[in-house]
């Protein structure tokens, strides 16, 4: 039979695709191969067998309530790939039940929701695969009789020496009374005798698919497949040195990559990883460097008012020319951020400079002109030129060695009891060890890859080893046949009644049994609190932490920011001391007469220098407090502070009386080395010795990621630590969490919201002359933990009650960014309790002074916006950051009005600004005498500075005008933050048009977005638009004309 008549039989039988991996490619072709659709999917169901087999799945077919997918993808930045996808239904009560809440990625939506079902993909080889596709027959069709649509059938025939990838098998599922809970769990048979594991090990798979035959056959084709995709940074992912980054980074430019929910690779992975972290910074080093190289002139005026006459002080008026601030522009804007720089001197005027010749290298700080009053009268200074406060350098202090970061070993094997002697002594015991710890760190890559974790479980590919550390953790001795869920871990032990009922005095009465049961068995150890602002997430974590404690041991505290650990340490710390009052009024006291529960040793811990700098400090001046830790205008403050730090509990041992004193509930350790000192003068290793072994007995270590990395932390945590706790988990980066929880998959319960500020990434949109992005991961750069987490499905406990906010004044967020959470106020909301008087006397007051303004519904207080016509954005020159007197001078005046009038409590109330110079413009306009009644009030505060704190009410100034746009008060998520710091009343000022016209219905335009850090790009303003809408609508927008002057 000739070609001609081959190719006649296939089309007359249906469509035959062979693909054995041969190359097929002819650049001389004048045909252009079809391009591959992005995403079909077709409803279909499983023939077991062949095609008079039994049916599995097909909902969509009309014949079971397991859904069934023929699946092919062809997503950016991702191997394109063919298959199919089963759903299992998950249970409607999970979350009540106390599995909580599984998640799955919406690509309409854009956005993680509530799943409704269980998925398990399989991707069908690439190579060495046959497809056949007819149209369905008589007979297949009188299977299926209430489909009224086209069917196909497809079979796939796998040759013996590839198999199906299979995604999602083997994650936590749970749907009670539902049979799938034993094809998962269990293995249970689907059908006859074959288990769901064994149709994923078929050689041949037979689909009916609700499709036309031809569509069906040009749409679902392995010959278009594109070639796999692979990031182009080669397979080290090791820290290299800036020239070789910089070859690597300029033969790559181009556009920003589609972000990741999941990787085909390990090296996918680790790319992604490494490079998001590269690319943020290493074009600024690279301009740092140009910049240290690039003389320019500048003269010195003695600066000598109100410093120590040792201190050598000057002005330095730095020329600008406007080619080096078009050159540096976005590097600039990120490099004095804080306005803190280094100046080399040299004494010679030359254009290139080497800063190796330079004679002195002191401390700067840039100025704000506006601040400098009559300091520099007799020396104007001109657009292009920039002011310094600078003084000469003391003395230089060299950087710490970056730690290494093994990859391969486990990181906390101690732990786990795997010494230099059991290893001698034991080998065989030793040996089981290191299985399990293969085993441990195999599931932590499963886990980062976001793919399930069907090899791992089944112990087929990674070979003996793996198969051996499963069988260690009886898994089962039959692995590739009769795979388990994963282990679960006890974040609580429920066999301690008295001690479970006293810690869940903590929580709601509704949501106590299923917090109980969400703790009491988790998949891995692994679980993960969410909630919206104000649902009391660090208070459940701290809940979560001393039952943590009670069942596991010793745990690291950590969170992405000095405030987050400060935060969590004080919550955990106060909750503890509860429950063991709780305990010990309950059960009494031992024999002995000593307690019978003593509370746990938490301890926040600083840099050992700010440790011990503060507790001399605070010798000398015990009334110092927060502020005894060594501040500077050059270098960055300390973030020292005095609860629960070293230095705190050092002035415990010495019986200090400005803070508490130990009592009969503390540990007995802690008093052991206080009766140790016997009264002795503390020397310098005296304090440090205390130190050290308070950080020996303690049951919780708090730091920051950096902190963890470094001795003695680095060391407790990878000997001691038995769990972990991570606060705002949502602003935390993988590397950064990484650092902390190391690589054999501890237990860990992690508290966040993903819709409030992400992992910071400095550089999001610049872009280089041509127009490639400096940093082509960004967007993943910019995806948490909790994030990928909750993507992939993994159980999500939500909190549902809103604690903090008066009723109404959480429902303008809702509305934007929270629908898919059911929530409630709690009984605290009522807007008529004490604590929210400041709320009523503020609805009150704006009411009488704005006729405009229309009244709340029945019960409830909501926010009002006072919209300044005609204020004024500034845009300063060198950092882009914007500020608008107008509008700063309106919010102080109802500031102290509403004090004078109502007699609010000054430090009840909180300034909020987006942009760093609006701040500093409402700490000067503080000092007029017309705003002294605001002294007691807080510093005013940039959206990321307040995140994780409250007041009672806020006001929140935009600084921002239709002229300006509306800057980076566009981004959601620090608009969601922004707009839910407060408890009773919140105001906001500033321009109700930003975003255009509120009473226009003109649907929203990308607006040029300048950023503080300087970047531009085009974005979206729906939810900032959306409230101005709403606010509008609502009838509580106030209108303020101001001069603009």
């Amino acid at each position: 039979m000739g070609a001609s008549q081959d190719a006649a039989a296939n089309n007359a039988a249906g469509d035959v695709d062979s693909h054995d991996g041969i190359a097929s490619h002819d650049r001389f072709t004048i045909f252009q191969q079809p391009k591959m659709t992005e995403v079909v999917q077709e409803d279909c169901a499983v023939l077991i067998g062949g095609v008079d087999g039994p049916v599995f799945a097909g909902k969509q077919l009309g014949v079971s309530d397991v859904g069934c997918y023929l699946m092919a993808r062809n997503e950016a930045d991702k191997s394109a790939w063919l298959g199919f996808s089963i759903h299992f239904p998950v249970g409607h009560d999970n979350e009540d039940n106390g599995f909580g809440m599984c998640y799955s990625w919406s690509e309409s939506h854009g956005k993680p929701l509530p799943a409704k079902t269980h998925g398990v993909t399989a991707k069908f080889p690439r190579t060495n695969v046959l497809r056949v596709i007819t149209p369905a027959d008589a007979g297949v069709r009188s299977r299926f009789p209430d489909e009224k649509r086209d069917l196909s059938l497809v079979e796939v025939f796998l040759e013996e020496n590839v198999q199906v990838v299979v995604e999602g098998y083997g994650l936590p599922f749970a749907n009670k009374g539902h049979i799938a809970e034993k094809w998962l769990h269990e293995n249970a048979p689907i059908v006859s005798e074959l288990t769901l594991m064994g149709l994923l090990e078929q050689r041949s798979f037979h689909f009916v698919v609700a499709s036309e035959h031809d569509r069906l056959r040009q749409n679902w084709d392995f010959g278009l497949l594109p070639p796999r995709f692979s990031y182009p940074y080669g397979t080290d992912h090791g820290w290299k040195g800036s020239g070789t980054y910089e070859k690597m980074l300029t033969e790559h430019r181009g556009r920003q990559f589609a972000p990741r929910r999941s990787f085909d690779t390990m090296d996918e992975l680790l790319t992604v990883m490494s490079q998001s972290q590269v690319q943020d910074i290493m074009w600024v080093e690279w301009a740092a460097e140009k910049i240290r190289a690039t003389g320019l002139s500048a003269y010195f005026i003695p600066a000598t008012n109100g410093m120590a006459e040792e201190e050598e002080v000057y002005f330095a008026i730095v020329a600008a020319p406007q080619e080096f601030r078009n050159t540096f522009k976005s590097a600039w804007h990120r490099l004095a951020r804080d306005g803190r720089l280094k100046i080399l001197l040299h004494d010679k005027i030359n254009t290139t400079v080497s800063p190796g010749d330079s004679i002195g290298r002191w401390d700067a700080v840039i100025v704000e002109r506006s601040s400098l009053g009559d300091s520099l009268r007799a020396h104007p200074t001109k657009a292009h030129e920039l002011v310094l406060h600078v003084r000469k350098r003391r003395h230089a202090r060299e950087r710490g060695p970056i730690p290494n970061i093994s990859k391969f070993q486990p990181f906390n094997p101690t732990v786990f009891g795997l010494t230099s002697e059991l290893r001698e002594s034991e080998p065989a015991a030793a040996r089981r060890v290191v299985n399990r710890l293969r085993f441990r760190m195999q599931v932590q890559r499963d886990l980062l890859l976001g793919t399930g974790f069907y090899d791992t479980l089944r112990g087929k590919p990674a070979g003996g080893e793996l198969a051996a550390a499963l069988a260690e953790l009886s898994l089962d001795s039959a692995l590739s046949r009769v795979p388990r869920p994963l282990p679960t871990v006890k974040l609580l032990d429920v066999r301690k009644g008295d001690f479970v009922r006293a810690l869940m005095q903590e929580v709601l009465p509704p949501d106590r049994h299923r917090f109980i049961e969400y703790l009491r068995s988790r998949p891995l150890g692994l679980g993960i609190i969410t909630a919206p602002p104000g649902f009391g997430k660090t208070t459940a974590l701290a809940v979560g932490a001393v039952a943590m404690a009670d069942a596991l041991g010793k745990l690291y505290l950590s969170g992405p920011t000095h405030v987050s650990v400060d935060n969590a340490a004080a919550r955990l710390d106060v909750v503890c001391g509860r429950v063991t009052k709780r305990l010990n009024d309950k059960l009494g006291q031992q024999q002995d007469g000593s307690p019978r529960y003593h509370r746990k040793l938490i301890i926040r811990a600083y840099k050992m220098e700010d440790e011990l700098k503060a507790f001399k400090t605070l010798l000398r001046n015990p009334r110092a407090g927060d502020n005894a830790a060594p501040q500077s205008k050059w270098k960055p403050d300390s973030k020292w502070k005095l609860n629960l730090s070293l230095a705190y509990w050092a002035l415990v041992m010495l019986g200090a009386p400005t803070v508490r004193q130990l009592g009969p509930d503390d540990k007995q350790a802690l008093h052991a080395i206080r009766d140790s000192r016997n009264g002795r003068m503390a020397t310098d290793d005296e304090i440090r010795g205390i130190m050290e072994a308070v950080i020996h007995v303690a049951d919780v270590l708090a730091t920051t990621p950096a902190l963890a990395c470094r001795e003695p932390f680095c060391a407790w945590k990878n000997d001691r630590a038995q769990g972990f706790v991570i606060d705002e988990a949502a602003g935390m980066n993988w590397p950064d969490l990484l650092c902390v929880w190391g690589n054999t998959c501890m237990p860990n319960l992690l508290a966040g919201d993903e819709k409030q500020l992400p992992p910071a990434v400095m550089t999001k949109n610049e872009r280089d002359g041509e127009g490639n992005f400096f940093n082509r991961f960004a967007r993943d750069g910019a995806l948490s933990p909790i994030h990928h987490l909750k993507s992939m499905g993994w159980p999500i406990y939500r909190l549902r009650v809103q604690l903090r906010m008066a009723a109404g004044q959480f429902d303008l967020t809702w509305n934007e960014v929270y629908q898919d959470v059911p929530f409630t106020y709690g009984p605290g909301c009522e807007i008529d309790l004490p604590q929210h008087k400041d709320g009523r006397q503020l609805e009150i007051y704006l009411r009488s002074k704005f006729s405009d303004i229309k009244a709340c519904p029945p019960g409830e207080l909501r926010p009002v916006f006072i919209h300044c016509e005609g204020s004024r954005s500034l845009r300063d020159e060198f950092s882009r950051s914007i500020k608008n007197p107008d509008q700063v001078a309106v919010a102080l005046r109802l500031l102290v009005e509403f004090v004078k009038i109502c007699g609010a409590r000054p430090e009840d109330l909180v300034v909020i600004s987006p942009y760093s110079a609006n701040i500093n413009t409402i700490e000067q306009l503080r000092k007029r005498r017309e705003f002294a009644g605001l002294q007691p009030m807080r510093p005013a505060a940039t959206v990321d500075s307040f995140q994780g704190q409250e007041g009672t009410i806020v006001m929140v100034i935009m600084g921002t005008t239709v002229s300006s746009g509306p800057g980076h008060t566009c981004d959601e998520q620090r608009l969601n933050v922004l707009l839910s710091r407060h408890k009773s009343g919140l105001i906001i000022v500033g321009d109700v048009n930003v975003t255009g016209d509120v009473t226009s219905k003109i649907p929203p335009k990308d607006m040029l977005i300048i950023s503080e850090s300087g970047e531009e790009s085009y974005e979206k303003r729906n939810m900032l638009r959306n409230i101005h809408f709403a606010l509008q609508a609502a009838g509580r927008v106030a209108k303020v004309r101001v001069s603009g002057n």
